[in-house]
C-alpha cells in the first residue's frame, strides 16, 4: 500500500510545506537546458558534433507566509548570501528518487540563495499573511543526492555499494585511523585514490570526489587515478590500509 503523499522542502531551520511557510509551487526540478558543445561547420551546412553537458540549475519556490511578524525574520536571515559556500536544500516530492515501501526519499541539492521577492495585499491579509513570495536558489551541480549519513565499513573488502539513482555518482569517502597509506578503487574501472599518509587513532581524511580538489585544504600526499564514479546499480569497491572507511553520497538523480 502506498503511504500518504508528503511534499516538503527544507532550508536550514525553515520548512516549506505546511503553515507558516505554505508551499504552493516548485520550479526547477526538471532537466536544465543542455549545454551543447556543437560548433558550426566552416563553409558548410550543419554543425560539428561536440560533447553535451548539463549546466547548473535554478530552483524557485512560491509560497505564502502566515503571521509575518513572527516568521519573516527567520526567512530573511536564511536568504543572506553565503559567498562561495553551498548548503543543502532538501526535498520530499513524489516522483523524485526511488521509493521504498511507497515512501519517497529525502533528496538534496547543494545551493546558494539568489533572491526573494513578495507582495502584501493589505485588504486581504490585514497583516496576517504575506502572499506570493518567490525565493530563488542556484545549484552549480545539477544532480540531486539522497540525504544520508553514509555507511561505515570495517573488515575485508570488496564492499558492494548500490547507487539507487539514475546517473553516475561521485561519492564522499572518509578514512579513519589507525591507517597506513589507505586507498579505495573501483573493482571494475580501477578509478580511485591512494593516500601516501599515516593516520593515527582518532585522525581521519575526507575525500570528496565531486570537488575539483578532492582533498580540499588537507595537506595529504596522494595519487589520484581518475575520479571514482559509482554507476547506477551495484558497484564493488576495493579498500585497504585502513580499518574503517565511511562511504557516503552514493546515489544521484538528475
Amino acid at each position: 500500500m502506498t503511504a500518504d503523499v508528503v511534499v516538503a522542502v527544507y532550508w536550514g531551520s525553515i520548512t516549506f510545506g505546511p503553515s507558516p511557510y505554505y508551499l504552493k509551487e516548485i520550479d526547477g526540478l526538471d532537466f536544465p537546458t543542455m549545454r551543447s558543445g556543437d560548433t558550426p561547420k566552416p563553409r558548410d551546412n550543419g554543425e560539428l558534433i561536440g560533447y553535451d553537458f548539463m549546466p547548473g540549475r535554478d530552483i524557485t519556490l512560491k509560497f505564502d507566509v502566515i503571521d509575518p511578524a513572527d516568521n519573516m525574520g527567520a526567512l530573511n536571515q536564511s536568504m543572506i548570501p553565503t559567498l562561495n559556500v553551498e548548503h543543502q536544500l532538501s526535498f520530499i516530492v513524489p516522483g523524485m528518487g526511488t521509493p521504498v515501501a511507497g515512501v519517497f526519499p529525502t533528496l538534496y541539492a547543494g545551493v546558494r540563495p539568489r533572491s526573494m521577492s513578495w507582495k502584501v495585499d493589505v485588504v486581504y491579509s490585514l497583516g496576517k499573511l504575506v502572499q506570493d513570495l518567490q525565493a530563488l536558489w542556484h545549484a552549480t551541480d545539477p544532480n540531486f543526492y539522497e540525504v544520508t549519513d553514509g555507511v561505515l565499513y570495517e573488515g575485508d573488502s570488496p564492499y558492494t555499494i548500490t547507487n539507487k539513482g539514475t546517473v553516475p555518482c561521485k561519492p564522499i569517502v572518509t578514512f579513519y585511523g589507525p591507517a597506513s597509506n589507505p586507498f579505495i578503487e573501483h573493482a571494475e574501472t580501477g578509478a580511485g585514490i591512494r593516500l601516501k599518509h599515516e593516520l593515527a587513532e582518532g585522525e581521519s581524511v575526507r575525500v570528496h570526489f565531486g570537488k575539483k580538489h578532492p582533498l580540499g585544504r588537507q595537506r595529504v600526499s596522494h595519487s589520484l587515478r581518475n575520479v571514482l564514479l559509482l554507476r547506477p546499480g551495484d558497484n564493488d569497491l576495493h579498500c585497504g590500509g585502513a580499518t574503517r572507511v565511511k562511504i557516503g553520497r552514493v546515489s544521484a538523480w538528475l
